[in-house]
């Protein structure tokens, strides 16, 4: 792929051909960072993401009507093996976990998730990483390698989610589109730590965040403890369990074949309930 529009601004940007990525998460950052970071000239990709396209994705990600109904991870492959032949890519079709974390201990790790679970995982096990998050009309982005960690600042038992709140397509290219350049600046000079907020129409605040005293974060095992059920919208939530096989699904919930597990129920007490009669059977 010829990169000479870029090669003034990067004069190393050859270097990229040897360089790796992993993405966590292909919905509306990650498919639009992961289209980005090959035609920055990125050589070798890896994908991590365990859904598939559904036809109210097709408003802010990266994917079209007939893409409905096949794995992200699958249909984001042909997309950037279409602008470039010669990258390499890993897709992992399953849910970050601590089964699977070492996926994420070296190289540069792009958080591109929508649960604060996958981000303790990927800042507690990842050396250097790029968090990013959008909502409504406003995201955050910055780059991480370890002190100060996301958990030295950030809240991380959030009730905001997109589904109920919704989210501008604008507010997520931008933030992608900061997300990748970070990672150019990551992998051929420098970037420090600070947190870029960006609010729409076009609002920019540059945050040094503090290190935390005593951060749990920065200082305990990586290791986190056993995951509950999390909230992902008004009558969804989320867990993963090490039950393996077919995927399943009836009205209570949805089973996929990593573990994941979707309940639908009105809170987090009847979530629970579902889920021990899930372990039970």
């Amino acid at each position: 792929m010829n990169l000479d529009r870029l090669k003034p601004l990067v004069p190393n940007i050859n270097i990229l051909t040897k360089e790796y990525v992993t993405i966590v998460g292909c919905g509306a950052l990650g498919s639009v960072t992961a289209e980005l970071m090959v035609r920055n000239g990125i050589g070798n990709i890896t994908l991590i993401d365990n859904d598939i396209v559904e036809d109210h994705n097709l408003q802010r990600q990266n994917y079209v009507q007939k893409d409905v109904g096949k794995p992200k991870v699958n249909v984001l492959y042909d997309r950037l093996i279409s602008i470039n032949p010669n990258i390499k890519i890993i897709i992992v079709q399953e849910r970050l976990n601590t089964s699977n974390v070492h996926l994420i201990q070296s190289g540069l790790v792009l958080d591109c998730t929508d649960n604060w679970y996958t981000r303790k995982l990927i800042n507690r096990y990842s050396t250097h990483w790029i968090f990013a998050s959008a909502i409504k009309n406003k995201g955050m982005v910055q780059y991480l390698n370890k002190k100060p960690c996301m958990e030295c600042w950030l809240e991380t038992d959030s009730e905001e989610h997109c589904e109920d709140l919704g989210v501008y397509n604008a507010i997520t290219h931008i933030i992608a589109s900061i997300q990748s350049h970070l990672a150019l600046q990551v992998l051929t000079s420098s970037c420090d730590n600070t947190l870029y907020h960006f609010t729409l129409p076009g609002k920019i605040h540059a945050i040094n965040t503090p290190c935390k005293v005593e951060c749990q974060g920065c200082f305990s095992t990586p290791l986190l403890p056993k995951e509950q059920v999390q909230r992902v919208c008004h009558n969804m939530y989320k867990t993963y369990t090490y039950i393996k096989g077919e995927f399943q699904q009836n009205k209570q919930y949805t089973l996929f074949k990593d573990g994941t597990i979707h309940i639908y129920a009105d809170n987090k007490n009847v979530a629970n309930t579902i889920l021990s009669e899930i372990l039970t059977n």
